[in-house]
């Protein structure tokens, strides 16, 4: 059957005459094996991984039910499919049977014909589930090379506009063009983000990591994100935060950032004009309850549309971890509406659910929409709480978007006099890194390939030349990131330089997000870098921050006059 494929059956029952039966039935269409008892059954189904078992329920010792939980429990065959077969024609057994996880039930004395169509109904579930899994694998692959190959052109462009918007000899017409392809590039990262992430959710492996996070610097992140994106737009953004939130605090700060990127993005394209506020705060009640867990309040009020009653309705109506809160009952909806449902809404949905939260909505239509995610956080000991003097950091959001906007006002430092080479194999990226880089004043060389990186650096040996540091492309064709580090560390150069030292730079257009996902945590990744020969990674579209703390990390600071007057020259003639 099925094109030659002959499926095979495992048959457990202590009655031989039983086994005989079942192969005369059987044995020409489908590959036999029994045994006589539960335990020895077990062994045979782990050893050859049958299609398909026929267990029989009363046998002595172990019986049918104790055996299909003990198989229930091993990784390695709790998929397979089992029939139960018995000779006792009872209604309550047959419940019990399928309330055991059985997939089916076989009256004794077997009626051929039922036999043959139940197992052959159960093996071609099984091959269309096998399909089905097939099909699903592909489509990770594919999402996973698709986001690749999209992302890495995709943040050459994020790059290349924001390095143009953090320079100051440009005037303001440019500047608006470079912000909108910024939020017209961003727009497409979000959706395919949102696209990956729905993706994991889907197939359960979506993984959540635990680590400690500073709020402040999670919230700088993601309100000065919004800002960037909506300068233009004449809203005005409020900020509210509680003084008794504790400055760190554990759980996964990337999908709180993803929440809410969802839901400020969500309310400032739905404000014409007029206002979004963020406010943060603590469910007291629940810090009570339990002294080392705090509920987490983000709640986003937006002065836009607003939703109709049906809308509302729809929206809220069959998940658990949404509800109104006006009413406070549970309603929510997978089903999304136009313009204020979207992909991004329903992956929060699934994120909240997934981290044991909750979302409360409010909405009337004309007066605008309130949405607050409650999220349960671990408290780290000894983490002291904002403060007054924290929250008033936090409340200088737009001086503090303003400096880090403005290039003028970044503080850089003493550079080594001495070379960085760039390795990637797209142009593009090479331009924007090295641009990136040149604010330092640094002497930087470029190289398309590992091959052609390894060549240069063999060359530059002989001049005497050594770099004092590398950033390295992960993924290239032909030579990749990994191998070309490794061999970068065993050269043996001219004028006994070598590179057992220097710092090499993954450089990853995977995002946060999908490093979690291919690699379960963030720390997983670093240490697979740090096992292949690179010192840490940044992730693309560079942050120049990041970038910043990178250099910072790796060079040494030059504190010699001429270190300082080369570094003044160069600032004075930008």
């Amino acid at each position: 059957m099925d094109g030659g494929i002959k499926y095979s059956l495992l048959i457990i029952d202590d009655d031989v005459l039983t086994h005989k039966v079942l192969t005369h039935m059987l044995g020409q269409e489908y590959n036999i094996y029994t045994a006589e008892n539960g335990m020895s059954g077990i062994e045979k189904a782990l050893e050859t991984k049958p299609d398909l078992i026929l267990l029989d329920i009363i046998m002595p010792g172990m019986d049918g039910y104790s055996t299909l939980t003990e198989i229930k429990k091993r990784e390695e065959i709790n998929k397979i499919p089992i029939i139960f077969m018995s000779a006792v024609d009872n209604v309550e057994f047959e419940k019990k049977d399928i309330f055991q996880d059985a997939a089916d039930y076989i009256i004794k004395p077997f009626i051929a014909q039922i036999v043959k169509l139940r197992i052959r109904n159960q093996i071609q579930l099984k091959t269309a589930l096998k399909i089905a899994e097939n099909a699903n694998r592909s489509k990770s692959v594919f999402l996973a090379k698709m986001s690749h190959d999209i992302r890495s052109p995709l943040y050459s462009i994020l790059d290349n506009a924001s390095y143009y918007l953090h320079t100051k000899d440009i005037n303001n017409s440019i500047r608006e063009n470079f912000l909108k392809i910024f939020n017209s590039g961003d727009l497409i990262l979000g959706i395919i983000n949102d696209i990956v992430d729905m993706s994991q959710i889907e197939e359960g492996k979506l993984v959540l990591t635990e680590a400690p996070y500073v709020i402040s610097e999670l919230l700088n992140e993601i309100i000065n994100q919004n800002i960037m994106k909506y300068e233009k737009k004449p809203v005005e953004f409020f900020l509210k935060i509680d003084k008794n939130i504790p400055s760190s605090l554990l759980g996964d700060d990337v999908r709180i950032k993803h929440i809410l990127n969802n839901l400020l993005s969500n309310a400032f394209k739905n404000t014409v004009s007029g206002e979004v506020e963020l406010s943060v705060f603590l469910d007291k009640k629940t810090q009570t309850k339990t002294p080392t867990l705090v509920m987490l309040n983000f709640s986003v009020r937006d002065t836009g549309q607003g939703m109709m009653e049906e809308q509302l309705a729809n929206f809220l109506s069959d998940k658990s971890n949404v509800k109104n809160s006006a009413e406070d009952v549970n309603f929510a909806n997978s089903k999304m509406i136009d313009d204020i449902s979207s992909l991004g809404i329903n992956v929060l949905i699934q994120l909240v659910e997934l981290m044991n939260g909750e979302i409360f909505v409010k909405s009337e239509p004309g007066m605008g929409t309130v949405i607050t995610v409650r999220l349960p956080q671990k408290t780290i000991e000894g983490a002291p709480v904002l403060g007054t003097e924290g929250v008033n950091k936090l409340m200088k959001f737009r001086s503090y978007y303003e400096s880090k906007t403005d290039k003028t006002n970044t503080e850089t430092f003493p550079v080594p006099i001495g070379k960085i080479l760039v390795v990637d194999d797209i142009d593009i990226n090479q331009y924007v890194i090295k641009e990136m880089l040149s604010f330092y004043g640094m002497d930087i060389d470029l190289a398309s390939s590992g091959e052609e990186a390894i060549n240069i650096i063999k060359i530059a040996s002989i001049q005497g030349i050594k770099y004092d540091l590398i950033f390295m492309d992960y993924q290239m064709p032909g030579m990749d990131g990994i191998s070309a580090a490794k061999k970068i560390r065993k050269l043996k150069c001219e004028k006994r330089i070598d590179y057992k030292k220097t710092p090499i730079i993954a450089l990853t257009a995977i995002s946060s997000s999908s490093i979690r996902y291919f690699a379960n945590d963030e720390d997983a990744v670093r240490k697979r870098f740090l096992s292949n020969g690179f010192n840490d990674y940044i992730a693309k579209p560079i942050d120049l921050k990041i970038l910043d703390e990178i250099l910072r990390k790796w060079l040494k600071h030059e504190n010699d006059s001429e270190a300082q007057q080369k570094q003044r020259a160069f600032a004075d003639s930008n």
